[in-house]
């Protein structure tokens, strides 16, 4: 009796690995990893000229923003 494998190709074999890892890792890959408290983020931008939200974030100029958009 012979016995008769099929061989997959390894193109499909890395392709599928590929897509199974990027599935598991996706989720951690789109999430913010380091967050600050507020106190933190008051502290790490101490030197900001401008206000700032509710949560401590300085709040930047909208001229200010606009000029950067220009700028890439």
């Amino acid at each position: 009796m012979v016995c008769r494998r099929s061989i997959v190709p390894l193109s499909i074999v890395s392709f599928v690995c590929g897509l199974t890892l990027s599935a598991i890792f996706f989720q951690a890959a789109s999430a913010q990893l380091i967050t600050f408290s507020k106190q933190d983020l008051t502290d790490y931008t101490a030197q900001n000229p401008f206000d700032r939200l509710p949560d401590g974030r300085p709040k930047i100029p909208d001229d200010l923003i606009e000029r950067a958009r220009g700028l890439s």
